[in-house]
């Protein structure tokens, strides 16, 4: 086979493929002998005829068409694998020449990933990052484990600072007073003061006393988690079902045997400290490791082309609906609090969606060049300690289908690969 590789742009190929006849005289043989299945020849079984005779028993039209089909699909695969291209889509097809069974010459048109131009992975520098842990970190810890032993009192006074107020709640459009889906609850505490809720939420309830009822209006912040109440203006309906109080213990040491095994204050700070300088590093570590691919990515370049992104968009997509109904919540309910279209919400993730497939992109080239594999008893393993979690069979069952099995495999060679290109970095 001969081949002669065009480059039509940074994303198309034309390949003119020229047949050997040894090549051909293989794929007539393999097509012979499958259409020989389907003929009665007398005195012989089906298959068991000379090629010859079956030959002279096949409609020619037929034959012909069965063998340009086969040969073509086999050409066109070995050339992709032979010129290392990586096709997004079916190649458009057209013969040149064709003399049956002596020559076949043709054409084919592909869009494929464009070349990846890597950065140097080896040779990126990263921010520096503390494992250090500050007294406030401690502090906080440690108010919070008070705080989970707190004792809550009802009273009848107004409420204040530090209290926790029980509320039924929900919120409107300021503009429209249609309710918005996900501010609404029942008997939801807050603790005044934490700043844990809805900004500015927490300071219209203090002063207030149960069963006492209360409207205000909010504009969330520009920065909210929920895109759709960004700068939102909200009015809420409140109604006090209770105020407490909280009172929390003095640390002492007849009180530590409560968060574990501990005899002292002194034993449980000790234990407090070294948990979250464990944490911070694995977070420093999770931060290292995001901000190398950050930069690898971003100083790599690779032409892709709108197809493959318009299929991480259906991916994309189709995970958010699956992950929304697995949360009680329809997909439409979310677009109406996000106050978006289906159509503006694609577009607002489309170039999300192309950093991911540029990122797998990426790691994928560096994965050949460092000859970072998963072998398959790997992602066995990762699958039976995935299993060991679930309870569910359904679940269990799941973890068995190719395309999860893939999916993990996926995941742990990305993982390999970061590791691998970590390998090259100074200790932190």
């Amino acid at each position: 086979m001969n081949i002669a590789k065009k480059e039509l742009s940074d994303i198309a190929v034309s390949l003119y493929i020229v047949a050997d006849e040894s090549d051909i005289k293989i794929v007539k043989s393999q097509v012979v002998n499958k259409l020989s299945q389907d003929i009665k020849i007398p005195g012989f079984r089906p298959g068991k005829a000379p090629e010859s005779m079956v030959e002279k028993n096949i409609d020619p039209a037929k034959l012909q068409s069965e063998f340009l089909e086969v040969s073509v699909n086999d050409l066109y695969r070995q050339a992709v694998v032979l010129e290392k291209l990586r096709p997004v889509e079916q190649p458009k097809i057209t013969i040149n020449k064709f003399v049956p069974y002596h020559t076949l010459e043709f054409n084919a048109e592909v869009t494929v990933i464009g070349k990846i131009k890597l950065a140097d992975y080896k040779r990126v520098k990263l921010n520096q990052q503390t494992t250090e842990i500050t007294e406030k970190e401690i502090d906080q810890t440690v108010d919070q484990l008070l705080t989970r032993e707190a004792k809550k009192q009802v009273v009848d006074r107004v409420s204040k600072k530090g209290d926790e107020v029980v509320v039924d709640f929900e919120g409107v459009d300021a503009k429209t007073k249609k309710l918005i889906p996900g501010t609404r609850s029942k008997k939801y505490p807050v603790t005044l003061g934490s700043n844990t809720f809805i900004p500015g939420f927490e300071t219209h309830l203090i002063g207030c006393k149960s069963g006492q009822e209360k409207e205000f209006i909010i504009t969330f912040p520009g920065d909210y988690s929920v895109k759709g109440l960004q700068k939102r203006r909200v009015k809420f309906s409140v109604k006090i079902i209770d105020v407490k109080s909280v009172t929390k213990p003095a640390l002492n040491d007849k009180l530590v045997d409560k968060f574990g095994p501990f005899k002292t204050v002194e034993e449980l700070m000790t234990d407090i400290k070294k948990e979250l300088t464990n944490e911070k590093k694995r977070l420093v570590e999770q931060t290292r490791h995001n901000e190398l691919v950050t930069k690898v990515v971003e100083a790599s370049s690779v032409a892709i082309p709108e197809i493959v992104v318009d299929n991480q968009v259906d991916f994309v997509v189709q995970n958010e609906k699956q992950r929304l109904i697995s949360q009680g919540q329809t997909w439409e309910e979310y677009l109406e609090l996000e106050g978006i279209t289906e159509d503006e919400f694609r577009k607002n993730i489309r170039e999300s969606a192309r950093q991911q497939v540029k990122t797998g992109l990426v790691l994928g080239e560096i994965a050949l060049i460092e000859q970072v594999e998963v072998r398959p008893e790997e992602t066995e393993v990762q699958i039976n300690i995935l299993k060991q979690q679930y309870n569910d069979e359904r679940i269990r069952a799941e973890l068995d289908k190719p395309e999860v099995k893939r999916d993990i495999a996926d995941r742990l060679l990305v993982e390999k690969v970061i590791l691998k290109m970590m390998s090259y970095q100074p200790p932190a």
